[in-house]
């Protein structure tokens, strides 16, 4: 019994996401309270948003009212029947997620809420009021996309490794599949500014949800990882995927009429999407690809669910049956070959980075998801393209506009360009001018002092006039937006009461005619950004030709690798290869925060129950792993909440097994270092991540309040042991496993490190 609600101060519902147990649950109480009339058992998992806003309006104002003027709102509520209530409120909207069943702690509920903020800025940047109002999509659709984000996030948070500890994950590959999609993403990246997209600065390639390679041009922004997890939950939710290891190696052969081997399909889990047929699925000499949208699937949203219908690839049949055939030889590495890994080296004038981070769940909905008109009906749609606006962190700017081209090559390899828009450099001073506005609305500028007023409005209004000049030579809308905000701003009559208010205490309320006014500005500020970069962008047919070129000869480069890397996608690491080292080792979770990659053996799960029948009797057991990957996962939320609460290492025994985390510091050369302030556990922090929260450097800024940024980085490990083995060998497991997992990603390792 699951809900989540968004609403504003007046209780207009902007996002609602209930599930059907829920939706019963409240329906019951209104028609209990006379709100509604008798209503079917059809209807009765269909809940209207003005009967949630009757219903919750005494939460909602109470909690506004604690915001505004206790200045200490509610963070959670426990009822008596069970349900939990956790609250967050962003500018003038409250978030509230709900859980009736026990299925979700606060903790989690408090991480959820989280992630929703983060993927709404995101997706739309400062003006967060989009998801309930907007100018260029439906609301209905918005909704959508938000719901299937979040769904996707929540199974991958229960899945995959990147997700439970905010990290990416590193895939080994070797030097000739690493060649290859260096290769592929320059020619990518080269094609795309031959386009007339000059600013594309990254390019990557994902397997499922894993990162396969990062590719970024010189003296460009660095792609945070935060931006890179949030990247794959958008294409993870554009291309799902239900592909499983065993339908990989679901291929037999046999001999046909004509003498020649023919390879046939035999599907090992019904519903995989993989190959929904043998003839669209296994490639000869002449291979013709088949999207893996374009095979049923019951989860899959149809076009008019897509939330911004703009950006698809829309191809005739003609085109459509071109093969994606090599033109030139393409050498087939050895299984000897494919297993041996080695470093990454830069490529001509370019840097590559290799990562992943792994993944098995599925996703809810697809469909094409940017902004322009949809599909004409009379056209064959392949969605293999999506454009998408998203607005990236950088030293700048925390929303700085980009258009991320995905391009799906193969089922399950997905092939992402990040461009950056036309006047994203304005995107950083509109944000402040929005932040300043948002701090005399709120009551929190430096207040008393005239100089302290007068200030305020200078570094405003040069923040105004370095946008006059640009703004004023751009098309549409524009222009116009921007001179009714001159127009207030310059009024000589709200410059006075303005500064007369500033030089007020700080508890002097504001003014109805300053606040009126302030509003009025920072409505018109966000309605310019809306119209600078969430304005829906025209597919050109020269850039969807691009597109296509990009596409084939991806899929040209990557033919002979796909099934390699889709297993190991699902199969990165294995736990075998640590067992001769570390007797007693049963699973271990190693993240480095200096660039926030996970390191994790994958657990090898397969899929569905095993029934057992004893004489008279049938029991259903689950798989062993999977008992093994619930209990690391239950293990790894309790140790990042002892981490929250200042906790660096821990050791406790769950049942037969005996788990250990740690967390250090050390500098470039792995030395270890010791923090020069304890952790202050009475200052609260927030939860452990680098996706929803900036956790990691606050930390090190309390412990090392006069560090050089960059020079000091923290590490974790989080260690499962039988639970026979002794509190001493597992500290000198832990030694070695750091030494050696350092060493194998190309680091040295100092004696320091050694004497951990």
């Amino acid at each position: 019994m699951k809900g989540f609600i968004v609403a504003n101060r007046i209780n207009d519902i902007y996002f609602m996401d209930v599930d059907d147990e829920f939706a019963k649950h409240v329906n019951k109480q209104a028609k209990e309270q006379g709100l509604i009339n008798e209503i079917s058992d059809d209807e009765a998992h269909i809940l209207e948003a003005n009967i949630v806003m009757q219903l919750f309006s005494p939460i909602f104002m109470s909690q506004w009212f604690m915001i505004d003027q206790r200045k200490n709102p509610c963070k959670s509520i426990t009822c008596e029947n069970g349900f939990v209530f956790v609250f967050q409120h962003v500018e003038d909207l409250l978030i509230v997620a709900i859980n009736g069943d026990g299925s979700e702690t606060e903790e989690y509920l408090t991480r959820k809420t989280n992630m929703f903020v983060r993927m709404v800025e995101f997706l739309f940047g400062p003006v967060t009021e989009e998801i309930g109002y907007s100018k260029f999509s439906k609301k209905a659709n918005r909704w959508n996309l938000l719901k299937g984000i979040m769904k996707t996030w929540n199974q991958l948070a229960l899945e995959e490794h990147a997700f439970l500890v905010e990290a990416i994950e590193r895939v080994h590959i070797n030097m000739i599949v690493n060649e290859r999609c260096v290769d592929v993403l320059d020619h990518a990246v080269n094609k795309l500014q031959n386009a007339g997209e000059k600013n594309t600065y990254h390019g990557l390639l994902f397997v499922n949800s894993k990162l396969l390679t990062l590719y970024s041009g010189r003296n460009v922004p660095e792609l945070r990882p935060s931006d890179t997890l949030a990247i794959i939950l958008l294409i993870k939710h554009l291309f799902p995927t239900n592909e499983k290891l065993e339908d990989l190696f679901s291929f037999s052969y046999r001999k046909s009429e004509q003498g020649s081997t023919k390879m046939e399909y035999q599907p090992s889990s019904p519903g995989s999407d993989r190959y929904d047929s043998a003839q669209d699925y296994i490639e000869d000499d002449d291979e013709k690809y088949a999207s893996a949208l374009e095979s049923p699937n019951p989860e899959r949203g149809s076009d008019s669910d897509n939330p911004f219908p703009e950006m698809s690839i829309s191809l005739t049949d003609e085109k459509r049956s071109s093969p994606i055939e090599s033109k030139t030889p393409t050498r087939t590495p050895t299984p000897e070959a494919l297993h041996k890994t080695s470093s990454l080296p830069l490529f001509g004038r370019r840097r590559s980075r290799t990562f992943e981070d792994d993944s098995r769940a599925t996703p809810p909905e697809v469909g094409p998801k940017t902004a322009t008109p949809p599909v004409p009906e009379e056209v064959e749609s392949i969605p293999f393209y999506m454009s998408h606006i998203v607005f990236l962190q950088n030293e700048l700017c925390n929303h700085c506009p980009h258009q991320l081209h995905c391009i799906q090559v193969f089922p399950g390899i997905t092939l992402v360009l990040v461009s950056e828009m036309p006047r994203a450099s304005l995107a950083n001073t509109l944000c402040q001018v929005l932040f300043l506005l948002k701090q005399v609305v709120l009551g929190k500028t430096s207040h008393g002092y005239w100089a302290q007023g007068q200030n305020m409005y200078d570094t405003v209004n040069i923040l105004i006039s370095k946008m006059s000049v640009p703004l004023r030579r751009a098309k549409g809308n524009v222009p116009a937006i921007f001179n009714d905000i001159l127009k207030k701003w310059d009024d000589p009559s709200f410059k006075s009461l303005l500064l007369n208010y500033l030089e007020q205490p700080r508890d002097k309320e504001i003014p109805p005619s300053i606040e009126r006014s302030l509003t009025y500005l920072l409505k018109k500020m966000k309605d310019l950004f809306l119209f600078l970069y969430l304005l829906p962008r025209p597919l050109t047919p020269q850039l969807e030709r691009m597109v296509t070129q990009i596409r084939e000869r991806a899929g040209q480069k990557l033919r002979d690798f796909k099934d390699y890397l889709c297993v190991k996608a699902q199969r990165n690491i294995t736990m075998t290869s640590y067992i001769e080292q570390f007797p007693g080792l049963v699973h271990f979770i190693y993240i480095d925060r200096r660039t926030n990659q996970v390191t994790a053996p994958s657990f090898n799960i397969t899929s569905g129950e095993t029934t057992l029948e004893t004489g008279e009797t049938t029991v259903k057991e689950m798989d062993a792993t999977r008992l093994l990957k619930d209990k690391v996962w239950k293990m790894m939320e309790f140790m990042q909440l002892k981490l929250k609460s200042g906790t660096t290492c821990v050791a406790a025994r769950e049942g037969d097994y005996y788990f250990s985390y740690f967390l250090w510091f050390g500098d470039s050369s792995g030395n270890i270092i010791t923090p020069q302030q304890p952790l202050q556990v009475s200052i609260p922090l927030s939860s452990p991540g680098v996706l929803t929260s900036n956790f990691y450097s606050m930390l090190l800024r309390r412990c090392f309040p006069n560090m050089i940024p960059g020079s000091i980085a923290c590490f974790e490990l989080m260690m499962m042991h039988v639970g026979l083995v002794s509190l001493s060998y597992i500290t000198e497991n832990r030694t070695r496993l750091t030494a050696l997992l350092r060493s194998s990603s190309g680091e040295s390792v100092s004696p320091m490190t050694l004497a951990l």
